[in-house]
């Protein structure tokens, strides 16, 4: 037992001994020339585009209603001659729904925009 305790001590005092004298040097950095394939190129400065206003979007979706009701005719036609146990009818109903919600959005903000002259 005594000769374990003695070899442990002999082995953890050589491994400490042997990093206390060892000192690491870092590398010297090299200087790199670098050719013209290799440089990065430099960002040409771009002008930001003027943001969007509130205004412009509504006039944009103002734009969209004669496009909207034509899909909305569409739609409701596609619903009227398709059975009811088609695969595809809650599909149709769906996106008329989503017509509509886009309908009530436009007319929603067109009565703020009167509200507010």
């Amino acid at each position: 037992m005594r000769k374990l305790v003695i070899v442990g001590i002999l082995v953890t005092a050589s491994t400490a001994a042997a990093q206390a004298r060892y000192t690491r040097k870092q590398p010297v950095a090299v200087p790199v020339k670098l050719s013209d394939r290799v440089k990065p190129v430099p960002a040409a400065k771009q002008d930001r585009p003027k943001p969007i206003t509130a205004d412009a979007v509504l006039a944009i979706t103002e734009l969209q209603q004669p496009l909207r009701r034509e899909q909305e005719a569409l739609l409701e036609k596609l619903i009227k001659d398709t059975p009811d146990d088609d695969a595809d009818k809650p599909d149709y109903l769906f996106r008329l729904a989503e017509q509509y919600a886009k309908q009530m959005q436009f007319w929603r903000l067109k009565s703020v925009e009167a509200q507010l002259k």
